[in-house]
């Protein structure tokens, strides 16, 4: 265990409530001379120590004032030499008393109760770092998990690209976008594809655009859901798991944002293989 491990061991222990495995473990560990956790130690009490010293007197409620003058009185002992009691004679021979401060063991009470309050509030920043770290964590698993994707999809991209059986295939836009333009480079050796354009404007929420190959039995066949990304094109690879026949022709339509089986919107795209 690294010594940054030991710090809510060592305020613990400080404290007097570590105990069990833990306890021995640390007590192990400090004797072995370790000048970090030593010192912190040292830290540890020093600030347990100055916690009573910031606390103000406070006057004991006079309930308990009189239940002490009376166990006072009743002493064998002089009064004035009582422990918490200080006394002067007046000419009178009467006793005048310093005012009363707050029993010895309520101050301890509530300096353990602010060590318990700042030890919270350790643990409480400590469990923050752990959760921003965790987060940390996820976020460059994910990143690494793009980066991952990326590369993949980089070397199928090449592979297809260098494959000699593969077909290149321009797509136009319908009547409502004649202008927009389209790409698909399909393998039929791999059954692999890549899907790209530039022309194509984002869709409403729950909404997707989808790529059809279509074969010589006019089948559509449902290759990829793309959406728009953040450069405002489309870039899909991927592949088919199983046989599509002679691929003829290909098209894309807005559907659904999980997809369709078939085509149900408007086409926004197609093209026919030579």
């Amino acid at each position: 265990m690294e010594c940054d491990a030991r710090r809510q061991s060592v305020l613990e222990y400080a404290m007097g409530v570590l105990e069990g495995a833990e306890r021995e473990e640390l007590l192990a560990h400090l004797a072995t001379g370790c000048p970090t956790c030593i010192g912190r130690l040292g830290e540890a009490h020093a600030i347990l120590a100055l916690l009573p010293l910031s606390l103000e007197a406070t006057p004991a409620p006079k309930a308990t004032r009189g239940r002490i003058l009376e166990r006072v009185k009743a002493s064998p002992a002089p009064a004035a030499k009582s422990a918490g009691f200080a006394a002067t004679h007046t000419g009178k021979n009467r006793l005048t008393r310093t005012p009363w401060t707050a029993p010895a063991a309520l101050g301890g009470a509530i300096a353990a109760g602010i060590a318990i309050l700042i030890l919270t509030s350790i643990l409480f920043n400590q469990q923050k770092s752990v959760d921003n770290l965790k987060s940390e964590i996820v976020e460059k698993q994910r990143q690494i998990v793009q980066l991952r994707a990326a590369g993949q999809e980089g070397e199928d991209m090449k592979r297809l690209v260098d494959s000699p059986a593969a077909q290149l295939v321009t797509l136009h836009g319908n009547t409502t976008r004649p202008n927009a333009r389209g790409h698909v480079m399909w393998d039929p050796v791999t059954k692999s594809f890549h899907f790209s354009s530039g022309d194509l404007p984002n869709l409403a929420a729950g909404r997707a655009y989808e790529l059809w190959l279509i074969n010589s039995q006019q089948k559509k066949i449902p290759a990829a859901v793309c959406r728009v990304n953040s450069r405002g094109a489309i870039d899909v690879t991927g592949s088919l798991k199983t046989d599509p026949g002679v691929i003829v022709a290909t098209a894309v339509t807005d559907e659904p944002s999980a997809g369709s089986e078939q085509p149900t919107g408007t086409i926004q795209l197609i093209g026919k293989f030579n």
